[in-house]
């Protein structure tokens, strides 16, 4: 099926694409938003867009997989028999009903416009991708979103795996994905627009988020609002379960102490344990001074020293009368 693509738009330089991304959602940020992402959550990366914090930088994985997309295009033609075209780094494509949802596909076909997204895949995720015989669901979503954006019925993700192994999915049009798709990202734009982040959850991604918003406190006392009155009861319900959990476990290792006794390894059906001697060298404590640098110095023995860091520290405290 042959489809008409909307006009793109084209940006004559990468700092120019990157500030339009800025109060845009692009295919790649889909996961995210849907809370798919292991590395980020969707109230961190709503700190980021709203420009709160700075993105991420570019790392060296996604030089890598920008680097290798004409060998993987390459790969894509010769296995499928495919011609595919570059339509461009900085060329975007937007929805027709949601024109902040926008797409840059890695490549599309010659005779039809069906996208090809090209993925550079590394050990870990290529295990995954081979013991579940498809992608992983962070790049359906992504495929899935230039199939909407572009008005496609299909899309090929060509993944070169862990430097030795080449396949090519075929991901078929999911409407049902695609309605629930396009409703989640039209709530997280309208938040972008009313300053209104998604819930604090408890992935680290929002702790570090808060922890780079919030870096010192100012003395003063605020009064709580009835989420965080809530979330403190239930912190304390937590920590009461955490430990209950605690005791029990030192309960399970003791039992299995007391049975394994002066030997080095205890077993049973389908289970091994060891219980060994270990030793750590001790060592001396030198307060940081002059003097103290001064005399290592004067003897010639080395010392090192570690960068200062400073944190905050949430703790329960007795109300006052």
């Amino acid at each position: 099926m042959t489809q008409t693509l909307s006009q793109p738009t084209f940006y004559e330089t990468e700092a120019d694409w990157l500030a339009s991304r800025q109060g845009c959602i692009g295919a790649s940020e889909v996961a995210t938003i849907l809370g798919g992402n292991p590395h980020k959550s969707p109230h961190a990366f709503w700190c980021q867009k709203a420009g709160l914090l700075p993105p991420d930088d570019t790392n060296l994985a996604m030089r890598r997989g920008h680097h290798m997309e004409p060998f993987i295009a390459s790969l894509y033609t010769e296995t499928t028999g495919n011609a595919v075209y570059d339509p461009g780094d900085f060329t975007v494509w937007s929805h027709p009903d949601m024109p902040f949802f926008r797409c840059t596909p890695d490549r599309l076909l010659c005779d039809d416009g069906m996208p090809v997204e090209l993925k550079d895949i590394g050990h870990y995720i290529s295990q995954q991708v081979r013991e579940d015989g498809e992608p992983p669901i962070t790049y359906q979503a992504q495929v899935q979103a230039q199939i909407a954006i572009l008005g496609a019925e299909q899309a090929d993700l060509a993944c070169f795996m862990d430097g030795r192994d080449f396949e090519v999915f075929r991901v078929q049009r999911n409407d049902r994905f695609i309605k629930a798709m396009l409703a989640e990202v039209a709530e997280f734009y309208e938040r972008l627009q009313n300053g209104d982040p998604p819930p604090v959850d408890g992935h680290p991604s929002t702790a570090a988020a808060i922890a780079a918003l919030h870096p010192d406190d100012n003395g003063e006392t605020v009064t709580l609002p009835r989420e965080a009155i809530e979330a403190a009861m239930a912190l304390d319900i937590a920590k009461a379960r955490i430990k209950e959990l605690e005791a029990e476990k030192a309960r399970h290792e003791n039992v299995l102490k007391a049975a394994i006794g002066n030997a080095t390894f205890g077993e049973g059906p389908n289970l091994r344990f060891s219980w060994k001697t270990q030793e750590r060298t001790g060592y001396l404590r030198l307060a940081d001074t002059p003097e103290a640098r001064a005399t290592l110095a004067q003897y010639g023995l080395a010392y090192t020293e570690t960068q200062s860091s400073k944190f905050r520290v949430l703790r329960a405290l007795k109300a006052r009368a």
